[in-house]
């Protein structure tokens, strides 16, 4: 996605986009942590979550939100370590796919 497209989102529609990204980097992570799949896409969600955040960031309208926005790519990556469990990160993303019901 161009970042003028992204550009158009609110920041809801925008966080809710990350939190796809954030679900299917869980559940890939732990299909490989049990053993279901030998297909680890964890860097490539990774990349995206990262791409989608720095997107984020560059729209104009959300430039109070950098801390919080580096604080949660943080939390994913200490997620990725073993630091936090899969629900912790998943609180925080599905908040906004919530706010768009």
């Amino acid at each position: 996605m161009t970042a003028e497209r992204w550009n158009t989102l609110t920041i809801f529609e925008q966080m809710s986009n990350i939190s796809g990204e954030v679900t299917r980097l869980i559940q890939n992570k732990q299909a490989v942590d049990n053993g279901n799949t030998d297909k680890n896409y964890t860097d490539f969600y990774i990349k995206r979550i990262m791409d989608l955040i720095y997107l984020t960031l560059s729209d104009p309208k959300n430039q109070r939100r950098e801390r919080e926005l580096l604080d949660e790519f943080y939390e994913i990556e200490r997620y990725i370590m073993g630091d936090v469990d899969a629900d912790y990160i998943s609180d925080y993303w599905e908040q906004y796919t919530k706010a768009l019901g």
